[in-house]
């Protein structure tokens, strides 16, 4: 009887092997592997650790670069180069002109950064030629290096680098039977640097009467491809 059992456990798991297998198989030769790559351009529109009462701080980003990215249907896998100008100005009693005029040198500074991303999509096909996808999830921007206006290179207390959640819509639309042009746009909300967290706790632990709260960056991606299907 246990020698039974023994050969019955033994066939249920090779079953469930077997059928694993088989369905993993099913599921990687219906998926849709191409590769592409493209144009960036992205603008962030505030964020940044605030000064309660006295000073609010205004951090914005504009710039442009280049995305290379791995499709399987229903994901996408980026990683690009981006390069931007970040601009610092903020509003201290009230005079927010004087501040920005009589600072813009050392709160402006140029930078290169290393974007790793990874969205869930969900394609359909209103069209022959055209296909619909909303998307999501997230992308990791790695500063690699900052400089000011006046040449000097941008030192950080921490690492700048900057996790953001990202959701939008894109478009293919088919040249060939393998070749498609792809746009999307995102929206996205990115989260405190370790460098700006820390920059927090050093303020908030000093002997200012004042507090440093951080509000998330918003901005806005788009990107304009080519893709080609295996």
């Amino acid at each position: 009887m246990t020698a039974f059992l023994t050969k019955r456990n033994l066939f249920i798991k090779k079953a469930m092997i077997l059928g694993l297998t088989l369905g993993i198989f099913s599921m990687a030769t219906a998926l849709e592997l191409s590769v592409g790559g493209g144009g960036v351009f992205a603008a962030s529109f505030n964020g940044g650790n605030t000064h309660i009462d006295q000073e609010y701080i205004i951090n914005t980003w504009t710039g442009g670069g280049f995305n290379l990215f791995f499709d399987a249907t229903y994901a996408e896998f980026g990683v690009g180069m981006f390069f931007g100008a970040d601009v610092w100005t903020a509003r201290m009693n009230d005079t927010l002109e004087e501040w920005r005029y009589d600072n813009m040198s050392s709160g402006a500074y140029t930078f290169t950064r290393l974007d790793i991303s990874l969205y869930g999509k969900y394609p359909f096909s209103p069209a022959e030629r055209i296909t619909l996808f909303p998307m999501a999830g997230g992308e990791y921007q790695i500063e690699l290096y900052g400089k000011f206006l006046n040449g000097s290179k941008v030192e950080y207390i921490d690492t700048p680098h900057r996790l953001w959640l990202k959701f939008g819509a894109g478009a293919d639309y088919a040249i060939t039977d393998r070749i498609y042009v792809r746009n999307v746009a995102l929206y996205g909300i990115g989260f405190s640097s370790n460098a700006e967290t820390l920059a927090r706790k050093l303020f908030n632990e000093g002997e200012s009467d004042t507090q440093v709260t951080f509000s998330l960056y918003h901005g806005l991606t788009v990107k304009i491809g080519v893709g080609y299907k295996f």
